[in-house]
């Protein structure tokens, strides 16, 4: 599958602890969102594969607590309270390698 909008540019971000990421950007026309003061959300759609018409959306979640970790019990409020809140938006996107569905590694590819 791809991104509905493709991620045509690319950011390296360096993290606090030194180590440099390969981010992704892109403007996307349409971008649902929520803030709370637990957590900020977005979500983006993903084209299923070549042999379905399925497609999904990745919701990408970050945590305004210091210790990073988010409950998911109000998962389906952020969902319903989601709204796009401005047009164009450009969003930048950690590049993620998929190991065999097993697990997300935040790629170092430069």
């Amino acid at each position: 599958g791809t991104w509905e909008t493709k991620f045509s540019l690319k950011q390296i971000v360096t993290f606090s602890d030194g180590l440099e990421y390969m981010f992704m950007k892109a403007r996307i026309p349409h971008v649902p969102y929520y803030n709370n003061e637990k957590v900020e959300m977005i979500t983006l759609s993903f084209d299923g594969s070549g042999n379905s018409d399925n497609s999904v959306v990745i919701d990408f979640i970050k945590s305004k607590d210091t210790s990073d970790f988010v409950d998911l019990e109000d998962h389906p409020n952020w969902l319903l309270n989601s709204r796009v809140v401005a047009d164009n938006t450009d969003v930048s996107i950690p590049k993620i390698n998929i190991d065999f569905s097993k697990r997300l590694n935040l790629s170092a590819e430069k």
